[in-house]
């Protein structure tokens, strides 16, 4: 019989149930590397971009607010690439109908993931650039 195994992930800094901390405050020197505009992001309410650090998809979300956190795009329960669902403002895996969270850490609301996605952290530059450490 074949059986799931959820994909281990890299750990996150936040607790489970807190609000992200990022936010769109422009920083002079920002650390990491660009990974997109500020300006695509506020048009569509995210940008996807590859994860410098582990080579995966990554998803970056416009919180209401203002506020910008990022996430790994892969899914938690089957390693199926997620999206974000503008309509939802959540983001959706495709596979086995999990849903994350992004205003919430990427907290699974729906379906079989047995974790929050892993968080990305962000920076906002005075160029604006979205900077991925």
């Amino acid at each position: 019989m074949l059986g799931l195994i959820p994909r281990v992930r890299r750990t996150t800094t936040a607790t489970a149930g807190s609000t992200p901390q990022a936010s769109p405050t422009a920083v002079a020197s920002p650390t990491g590397t660009k990974v997109g505009n500020l300006s695509d992001l506020q048009a569509q309410g995210f940008v996807n971009f590859q994860d410098p650090k582990s080579g995966d998809p990554a998803v970056a979300v416009s919180l209401a607010g203002g506020g910008v956190v990022a996430f790994d795009a892969v899914c938690t329960h089957a390693g199926c690439q997620v999206s974000y669902d503008t309509g939802q403002k959540l983001v959706a895996c495709p596979c086995h109908g999990a849903l994350f969270d992004p205003a919430r850490n990427a907290a699974v609301v729906a379906g079989p993931a047995p974790t929050p996605l892993a968080s990305i952290p962000m920076q906002v530059g005075s160029d604006g650039g979205l900077y991925a450490d």
